[in-house]
């Protein structure tokens, strides 16, 4: 299949996916909120985030966020998991974080573009000998983001650390030349995990999907911390093509940890070199290096072509073993998603 019309099916299927409504409202219907269903109108939503909490959203529902967000603390908006729950993200939304945010169960439909990445931090107040401002989770949890043209996150600033930055059983789409994780700005994730997803992007950009380029070394937070970065049983599509998958900080430290493990990565990098790139590009032993069971592809002349012979650390104990061998032929999107010919490696939904 020709990856334009891949890359298209693919997007008319987000939106198809996302454009369901279960919860309608109006001007006559329109309620502040029905607390047993947890169902919201617009000005609710907003005002129930502003008191941040957990936030029940209701079976199948579908709200509108048309601004950006200030959350005093930590928040959790939930969805049910059989029904899940629908955010149509106006051109002002967003979400301004200092502590956990967590999405579960949740649908981010982009309308008409965002002016705002759709997580970001606040400016960080540290008292008097404090090194760091602590976060616990940044989860997203089974949840679908479509047509995201700005950071799905944006440090904003310095002095943040966040222990766990999650991304689980999820669907993304990027559809502009963006970064996905920008922490260019500082503050740092110690842990970074993309597990059992599909990160997407139509067209490929051309910078890297996580960059702390510019802003501050975990080292900085925590002088005794490890940085790992996990991808895990999951798909990822068309990020920085020919350029350097990761771009970070600093590059190729002791205190950098990989693990890549049963994923898909098709036009990721540059050919041949998706496993250096998200150590920034550079080979090397100082890294903690787990690379086992992944499929890399490349697309030359409209066809998939296997590149994993060429991927390397350059570790002399070479720890990228049992890759995939072959080609990992994906259907028709409209009608199977990336459903593949492999059951070897990627995001397990499309293994069904």
């Amino acid at each position: 299949m020709k990856k334009i019309n891949f890359l298209m099916s693919c997007a008319a299927a987000m939106a198809l996916a996302l454009s369901f409504t279960s919860c309608e409202f109006s001007e006559d219907n329109a309620i502040p909120r029905v607390v047993d269903e947890g169902v919201y109108t617009p000005e609710a939503l907003t005002a129930a985030i502003e008191k941040g909490g957990t936030v029940e959203l209701g079976y199948g529902a579908s709200i509108e966020l048309n601004q950006l967000v200030n959350v005093p603390g930590s928040l959790k908006l939930v969805g049910n998991a059989e029904a899940p729950a629908t955010i149509v993200l106006g051109e002002e939304a967003g979400f301004v974080i200092s502590s956990d945010f967590v999405a579960e169960n949740v649908n981010f439909m982009v309308e008409d573009g965002l002016n705002n990445p759709l997580v970001q931090l606040a400016a960080a107040e540290l008292a008097e000998g404090q090194t760091a401002v602590y976060i616990k989770d940044i989860t997203f949890d089974n949840v679908q983001v479509s047509s995201l043209d700005k950071a799905l996150f944006y440090s904003a600033g310095k002095h943040y650390l966040i222990k766990n930055f999650t991304i689980n059983n999820s669907v993304i789409n990027v559809t502009e030349d963006i970064t996905v994780f920008d922490f260019t700005k500082g503050s740092a994730a110690q842990n970074l995990t993309v597990s059992n997803s599909t990160l997407f992007a139509i067209p490929a950009t051309s910078k890297a999907m996580y960059s702390s380029q510019g802003g501050q070394k975990i080292t900085e937070l925590d002088e005794n911390a490890t940085q790992s970065f996990n991808f895990l049983s999951s798909t990822i599509v068309d990020f920085a093509m020919n350029k350097n998958f990761f771009s970070h900080r600093q590059s190729n430290q002791k205190w950098l940890a990989y693990t890549l493990k049963n994923c898909i990565f098709v036009d990721c990098g540059k050919k041949g070199q998706t496993v250096r790139g998200i150590n920034g590009g550079q080979a090397g032993t100082n890294p903690t290096w787990t690379v086992e069971g992944n499929a890399f592809q490349f697309m030359e002349n409209d066809e998939l072509v296997d590149s994993s012979d060429a991927e390397s650390t350059g570790d002399a104990n070479e720890p990228v073993v049992n890759s995939f061998q072959g080609v990992v032929e994906f259907g028709d999107f409209l009608t199977d998603g990336f459903k593949q010919s492999s059951t070897m490696a990627g995001d397990p939904r499309w293994l069904k």
